[in-house]
């Protein structure tokens, strides 16, 4: 057995644990020099950590509700976020190192199968009802496999999960299927909390409750307006959280976030778009722009069960016309790579074998050329007219803007459809769309979590309605290979298997900022910060 630990002064697992686990699932460990090392010392400059004062931080739209588990828009997480624990988590200052929340310690089986977890003692919910085992068997077996009525977004990310069992009070165990190495950096994904099984059994949902164990609580909601949390003062981590609170401020526009991040109204500004991290980089010397390469991907979706689209010639040639070096210069500012459905980094199909995939290597003139006559095969020589539909934000709009400049290079007319986020994401899930540009932001840079968000048949964000069998035969056999080449080599076979699907249409990997005020400490960026929300480290210097 290996067994991991959380001690009051160092909650990492222990050295030769995440050796284990980087040579398992990928994860690596923080050097000294690395980015996050140098980012978390000019963090934490000030040594001594001050407590008090509000962190304020903006949000482009309202949460369509307050439920994680029923929803795939990252807007619930500003609040559940905070609000909520893991079992494990991301380390919110080194995010390749994975260590317990509401897990002290937990241990693996030799075979890789068994996963036994040891709870926090004297932890509380909001409501101050007592946090077992219990709620942590109720929210699993409910996220992997919801009761009639109810919905889990996320059911196939815990698809290896054969059974969960309460050893006692403070203890629970999972056992595997099969030994999975995507396993635990799942479990500490961001989107993975621990709910309270009293309310979810009662209402089978948390979209109208925010009863978590975190260290904040919800305690106002101005729609359209702010969303305010205050400081749990019955949190189970002595002297956390630093903050008073937490304001979220519902702001649409970001040369308005930007306006107020430099008149001190803001303290972070979420989400930096690329053209304002420049002109703070440029302009804004006293602020602090903290950039790094994000799971987030610029694509096309296209809805596959119904109208040109369906074939998958008019697909690939508009795959063919999305010239990708033109795309990032002008949709991207720059500021973002080529990629396939993996992003950069070690699952990552080669470049040479990305460039045979047609919209990805060749001469832009040729390409268009294809596209033409593939427009032609598939029966639309003149090209036809289709609605755009995307989300109302500068950064989709600004996608859409080129992407129709592109499609009439083909003969297809189209218009731009900008929906609120609640209404947008509706009808990506309900396939009540023809094309969509649009921005994804995935789990975890893991087969496991990327296809089986996207690609598999039953995947949650599977939008354009694809199902290849064979591909769902494969994400079997790599989720279960702990060879990582062998896995590596099954990945890269899926991956360019479904590239020629034209499903979904990367255009970009991009990078994330972060802006912060100088008096923010104890933040950085993660490549997915939807793994660092819960800011109970958080802390305002004078």
């Amino acid at each position: 057995m290996e067994k991991s630990d959380r001690s009051p002064k160092s909650l990492g697992i222990n050295r030769r644990d995440m050796m284990r686990l980087a040579a398992i699932s990928g994860l690596g460990v923080a050097a000294s020099g690395s980015f996050w090392s140098s980012v978390s010392a000019a963090q934490g400059a000030e040594t001594a950590p001050k407590k008090g004062g509000t962190l304020t931080i903006n949000l482009t739209s309202d949460p369509s509700n307050f439920d994680p588990m029923s929803t795939t828009t990252n807007r619930v997480l500003y609040i559940a976020g905070a609000c909520y624990n893991n079992l494990v988590m991301f380390d919110p200052m080194s995010p390749d190192v994975i260590i317990g929340d509401l897990a002290r310690e937990w241990t693996v089986s030799e075979d890789g199968q068994t996963y036994t977890f040891k709870l926090v003692e004297n932890v509380k919910f909001h409501d101050g009802k007592p946090f077992t085992a219990e709620d942590v068997k109720y929210t699993f077996d409910f996220v992997r496999n919801p009761p009639e009525g109810a919905v889990s977004v996320r059911s196939g990310q815990l698809e290896v999960v054969d059974t969960i069992e309460v050893l006692d009070e403070l203890t629970v165990q999972f056992r595997l299927k099969r030994p999975s190495p995507a396993f635990l950096p799942t479990l500490a994904s961001g989107w993975m909390l621990v709910y309270p099984k009293h309310i979810l059994e009662a209402k089978g949902s948390m979209k109208a409750d925010v009863v978590g164990t975190g260290p904040f609580r919800l305690a106002k909601y101005s729609k359209g307006v702010s969303i305010e949390l205050v400081r749990n003062e019955n949190y189970h981590i002595p002297d956390r959280p630093y903050l008073d609170g937490i304001t979220v401020y519902i702001i649409g526009d970001a040369s308005t976030t930007l306006s107020y991040l430099k008149t001190g109204q803001l303290t972070v500004f979420m989400n930096m778009g690329d053209e304002e991290a420049r002109r703070t980089k440029q302009n804004d010397k006293q602020l602090v722009v903290q950039e790094v390469p994000a799971l987030s991907f610029t694509c096309v979706s296209f809805n596959t069960t119904k109208g040109p689209f369906s074939d998958v010639r008019v697909r690939q040639a508009v795959s063919l016309v999305m010239d990708r070096a033109e795309t990032i210069s002008v949709v991207g500012q720059g500021e973002a790579v080529v990629g396939g459905l993996m992003p950069p980094g070690r699952w990552a199909l080669p470049a040479s074998d990305l460039a045979t995939v047609p919209g990805y290597g060749g001469n832009p003139a040729d390409n268009l050329a294809k596209a033409k006559e593939l427009m032609r095969e598939a029966g639309h020589p003149k090209g036809f007219s289709t609605t755009l539909m995307t989300k109302r934000n500068a950064n989709y709009e600004a996608a859409a803007v080129f992407m129709q400049s592109k499609l009439a290079e083909i003969g297809i007319t189209s218009s731009i459809d900008l929906q609120d986020d609640t209404l947008s994401y509706e009808n990506l899930m309900s396939k009540n769309y023809e094309i969509s540009p649009w921005i994804h932001t995935a789990g975890g840079d893991d087969p496991d979590t990327i296809f089986s968000d996207f690609y598999t048949c039953s995947a949650s964000r599977n939008y354009s309605g694809v199902c290849d069998e064979k591909f769902d035969e494969n994400f079997a056999l790599q989720s279960r290979e702990m060879n990582e080449d062998k896995r590596r080599a099954i990945s890269h076979e899926m991956e360019l298997s479904m590239l020629q699907e034209f499903n979904r249409v990367v255009l970009f990997w991009q990078k994330k900022f972060l802006g912060l005020s100088p008096r923010v400490q104890g933040l950085i960026i993660h490549p997915v910060m939807d793994n660092n929300r819960r800011f109970q480290d958080v802390w305002l210097s004078a």
